[in-house]
């Protein structure tokens, strides 16, 4: 975990974020990057004017690329913080480390979108769906009728049955394109460049391991 220090001040100070503003505390807060998890925290540090991210205050929050961070009337930028965090390594462009922790950042991502897409166990559903329905919508006379083989009733059975089945299949659909939705956004904050936050989304991990290096940067990403 490396931690990156963000307050006031009007010149440079290696390894940390500084903000010439009299609204900014002088330790006003640091940010936590994990190369672990590819992601940043960030903290306030109990600052007079406080911590802003998307226009709310927060104490403590995963941050991304994506958004927008104020302390007093100055923006803060998540390549600061990795420019700050860059300053203290023994070779600023050797983000070879960090790169190879996205394999697993792809693989749970292929393997989590493909359970969220599994149609295990629906068969089983759908087929109770068709004998119970009668039961559930007409009473325990319809349930018997069904049950005893009458053609009219088997006949309003399988009616309502294809129809319950049609409902469940839309409330499945609904549900598992939320849950792969949560899956994307999730994945798009980690798979980016561990140096400059470019998005990779689009492209397997062995594209990029391929390309050797970020194209925008040119963050080392696999020595030759």
């Amino acid at each position: 975990m490396q931690v990156v220090l963000i307050g006031r001040g009007n010149k440079p100070v290696t390894g940390q974020v500084v903000l010439d503003s009299r609204g900014v505390s002088g330790q006003h807060a640091r940010a936590m990057i994990d190369p672990n998890k590819n992601v940043v925290i960030l903290e306030d540090l109990g600052s007079t004017n406080g911590t802003f991210v998307n226009g709310f205050r927060i104490k403590r929050k995963s941050i991304s690329h994506n958004d927008i961070i104020m302390m007093a009337d100055q923006r803060l930028s998540l390549q600061q913080i990795f420019e700050a965090a860059r300053a203290t390594r023994d070779d600023p462009n050797d983000f070879t480390v960090e790169f190879g922790k996205l394999q697993n950042v792809w693989d749970n991502y292929q393997l989590l979108l493909k359970q969220a897409r599994s149609n295990n166990g629906m068969d089983t559903f759908m087929t109770v769906c068709l004998l119970v329905a009668p039961a559930l919508l007409l009473g325990p006379v319809a349930g018997a009728v069904v049950a005893g083989g009458a053609m009219g009733g088997t006949a309003v059975g399988s009616a309502l049955g294809l129809a319950a089945r049609e409902l469940f299949s839309k409330n499945k659909t609904a549900k598992t394109q939320n849950v792969v939705t949560e899956i994307e956004n999730d994945f798009k904050i980690q798979y980016v460049c561990p140096k400059c936050a470019r998005s990779l989304y689009g492209f397997p991990y062995e594209y990029y391991k391929k390309q050797r290096q970020c194209v925008q940067c040119k963050a080392v990403w696999v020595k030759s």
